[in-house]
């Protein structure tokens, strides 16, 4: 697995699963202005590299912009740090050479039909690669990307999600490559909340120390659920993606017609799904998740975190 993120406290999460999960060989990290730019998104993801003990995983600073247009950021969801409330020591791990578009480009020449890429942050990386070498992203097993509103309102935008509104023409240029493509859009991400009762019990049988940083990660976003709904609690888009990469079966898939919006003042990063009955629908097909298995997914999610090391530092 490649992760490209945005950390992020859900992306966070994910990567903390990536890194503990035995059914998991992540080759590279790529990072990407989203959440936070992408010096801390870096800083964030070495950090994290750095309390799995994790130094044999590369990570590649990439895209600091979109393709077109002016960065957003969600630091009132993620916290300024980008790690909610958790305060970890600045990582001694540094960066590797060179960024995350060349990287990816090598790592995908150089074993083609090998690695899966989990994108789940703005899609600028992947986008600047298939815009260097064209089709690279079908080299690729295949790419499962968090992102976009199909049936639902949006989140940024009132049909845009964050990751596609953050660079719309990125989105539309991965979107509609060759690459073989599974997405996990809002749709299915809304129906995976957890509530810090469930973060809990959960991780009952955890570590203590590992309790606290997942507490303190989550702080802020539970605090803002807590604002809007009255239950301190979160949405696990990040999370549930990189785990619907690697068991798909926990979700329920529909295979539909679909482009991005690139531009327009209120559809900027829209999912245009072509669902007319006629043979020469426009977009191309992606399987889409769409039912989301939930109490499985919170088990097999947490299942690692149960046997998870720490580095002591």
């Amino acid at each position: 697995m490649i992760l490209d993120m945005d950390p992020g406290v859900d992306d966070a999460l994910a990567l903390l699963w990536a890194l503990s999960s035995a059914d998991v060989a992540v080759e590279a990290v790529t990072t990407v202005s989203g959440n936070v730019n992408v010096d801390l998104a870096t800083t964030n993801a070495l950090k994290l590299a750095e309390l799995m003990d994790r130094s044999d995983v590369p990570v590649f600073r990439g895209a600091s912009e979109p393709v077109v247009g002016d960065a957003i950021r969600a630091t009132h969801i993620h916290g300024e740090t980008g790690l909610g409330a958790a305060q970890l020591p600045h990582p001694q791990l540094a960066a590797s050479e060179g960024n995350a578009t060349t990287a990816l480009c090598a790592l995908l020449r150089s074993r083609p039909g090998h690695f899966q890429i989990v994108a789940v942050g703005p899609l600028t990386n992947l986008a600047l690669a298939e815009q260097r070498e064209p089709g690279i992203l079908s080299l690729a097993q295949e790419v499962v990307i968090m992102g976009g509103a199909l049936r639902v309102p949006g989140n940024v935008t009132p049909t845009g999600e964050f990751n596609f509104v953050s660079d719309p023409q990125a989105a539309r240029t991965v979107i509609t490559s060759s690459a073989e493509i599974r997405l996990v859009p809002l749709d299915a991400t809304r129906q995976m909340h957890l509530s810090k009762e469930q973060l809990l019990s959960q991780l009952q049988d955890a570590t203590p120390r590992l309790r606290e940083v997942c507490l303190q990660l989550t702080a802020t976003a539970m605090e803002i659920g807590q604002k809007k709904s009255g239950v301190a609690r979160m949405y696990l888009h990040d999370p549930l993606t990189t785990l619907l990469a690697i068991q798909p079966e926990l979700a329920g898939w529909e295979t539909l017609n679909l482009d991005v919006e690139p531009i327009g003042e209120l559809t900027a990063g829209h999912v245009v799904v072509d669902e007319r009955s006629q043979s020469d629908l426009q977009g191309k097909p992606v399987s889409v998740a769409t039912r989301v298995h939930r109490d499985k997914v919170l088990d097999e999610f947490f299942k690692p975190f149960l046997t998870m090391e720490m580095c002591s530092r």
